[in-house]
């Protein structure tokens, strides 16, 4: 009887460790997924005009493009920069960055930027008046002003 129960008790639990498994596998996989089609969405707007308080799909500023990007993707994040900084879980070092984090840089002493992280140290922003969207390295300029990142996903 004891070794009839230890038995079962052995099946329930190697049983519940594959389902977590396969779980957590089918999570990852819809992340990277939806990491991808935000990606892409990123792409598609390079190119288009800056403009002060634009939010798409025609022209953008640094959060406007953000939040376009990803409510083009189904997900509803906040629009200003200060909403950003707060939004999702906060990723400190550029090395823990994945596609489609949310980089927030210090450009001067109370103005800060955004941009979204696309892998490789490549990014892509609405950088400023009279620029475009446009994909740019995480070169040492761009280095030295990151503060965090944020991940929504």
């Amino acid at each position: 009887m004891k070794n009839g129960i230890i038995y079962l008790l052995s099946l329930i639990i190697a049983a519940t460790l594959i389902l977590t498994s396969c779980l957590k596998e089918r999570r990852i996989s819809t992340v990277k997924v939806k990491q991808k089609e935000i990606i892409n969405t990123a792409k598609n707007q390079i190119g288009k005009k800056y403009c002060y308080g634009g939010k798409g799909p025609s022209c953008f500023d640094c959060s406007g493009f953000i939040h376009f990007v990803y409510k083009m993707n189904g997900i509803d994040i906040p629009w200003t920069t200060d909403s950003l900084k707060k939004t999702g879980r906060k990723i400190r070092k550029i090395r823990n960055l994945k596609p489609a984090d949310i980089l927030i840089f210090r450009i001067r002493r109370k103005f800060y930027h955004a941009g979204l992280y696309m892998g490789n140290d490549e990014f892509i922003h609405s950088p400023k008046k009279g620029d475009r969207v446009r994909k740019e390295r995480l070169n040492k300029y761009w280095r030295k002003k990151f503060k965090y990142a944020r991940r929504v996903l």
